[in-house]
């Protein structure tokens, strides 16, 4: 058996003799990058300390709460879209303390978390409906000093005026609407429909999807007793508004300003109609997708609307201002395709 050296010191951290391994004392920094770890695990990460002057005293990152930092995260991202929050960002960051900055997603779920714990909340990062609930009563106390805190309220839903739907006869399409009176519900139906077909986007294509359900409901569909109502209509027809779908009960708050806007101008008649009588829309760019595997050029993309169509529609063709590569596409019903547009009208 080998003689083992014996001339290294116990403090020696490259003696590996069983007795200098026992004596030799524990480092504290070794000590210390332990501890770091484990609290590291405990909250998730540490957040970078801010610049001069650019969070308040207040915000001193010093006592993080423990909490689970990554599920804060991804619930802070889910609560933001479905509580609306989100429009009212700058005005809750500086609620939390920062001023010059916009703070990274972890370092906002940790401030959360010490807004929480000073105000007696439950403590876990996340901005959710209960502290959503408190903290807007800090931002509405604070708005009449410091600015617009949170989002402009909408107005409610009985409120709101809207337009008559009509249908003039002709010797095309003898079938006519003497007045339909937009209801309500049909504004908070349409503004959930463009949410969910079109994100809510002011564009020509959101009027172009308003004007094609205008259309085929006055066309086609109002004299049936199955749809009585617009709303009705569109929650049969629009996929994301089916049931099961979390668009299909949201509430008219809880909507983009721009989903509400474009609707309340839609159901009034002040959106121009840029796709005539189109009484249909899909996305072939993706049923390509979800049938080969990969994304269609332009070639193919055009090829497979004219092999896809159904026998009773046609599409509309390339239309000045609308994208339909990649997007919504736009059809005609052939029974209406010789019928002059305009005949379909909202009185405002």
């Amino acid at each position: 058996m080998p003689t083992i050296r014996r001339s290294f010191s116990p403090q020696d951290s490259t003696c590996m003799c069983p007795k200098c391994r026992a004596e030799k004392p524990v480092k504290r920094r070794a000590r210390r990058s332990r501890r770091n770890q484990r609290k590291k695990h405990e909250i998730g990460g540490y957040p970078s300390r801010p610049r001069a002057g650019t969070a308040s005293q207040s915000m001193s990152f010093e006592h993080v709460p423990r909490i689970r930092l990554e599920r804060a995260n991804r619930r802070n991202l889910y609560w933001a879209r479905r509580l609306g929050w989100d429009r009212a960002f700058n005005a809750i960051v500086r609620l939390l303390g920062f001023r010059r900055q916009t703070p990274a997603l972890s370092v906002f779920s940790q401030a959360v978390a010490r807004w929480q714990r000073a105000n007696g909340l439950v403590v876990d990062g996340i901005l959710g409906p209960k502290t959503w609930r408190a903290m807007r009563r800090v931002l509405r106390g604070r708005s009449t000093h410091q600015g617009p805190a949170d989002a402009p309220t909408p107005p409610r839903l009985s409120e709101i005026a809207l337009g008559k739907l009509t249908l003039k006869s002709n010797r095309d399409f003898t079938r006519t609407i003497g007045l339909y009176q937009f209801t309500p519900e049909d504004l908070l139906v349409t503004a959930r429909m463009l949410e969910g077909e079109n994100s809510g986007r002011e564009t020509p294509e959101t009027a172009a999807i308003v004007w094609s359900m205008l259309n085929l409901y006055a066309f086609l569909q109002h004299h049936r007793s199955s749809y009585p109502t617009f709303a009705s209509f569109l929650y049969k027809y629009s996929s994301p508004l089916h049931p099961g779908r979390p668009l299909r009960n949201r509430s008219w708050r809880n909507l983009k300003t721009s989903s509400r806007r474009m609707a309340i101008r839609g159901l009034r008649g002040q959106l121009p109609n840029p796709v005539g009588n189109a009484t249909d829309f899909a996305n072939p760019y993706i049923y390509f997708k979800r049938r080969y595997g990969r994304a269609p050029n332009y070639q193919e993309w055009r090829n497979y609307i004219a092999r896809h169509t159904k026998r009773y529609m046609e599409w509309i063709g390339e239309v000045d201002g609308i994208k339909q590569f990649g997007r919504n596409t736009f059809y005609i019903n052939k029974r209406v395709r010789n019928v002059p547009t305009g005949v379909v009208k909202i009185r405002w």
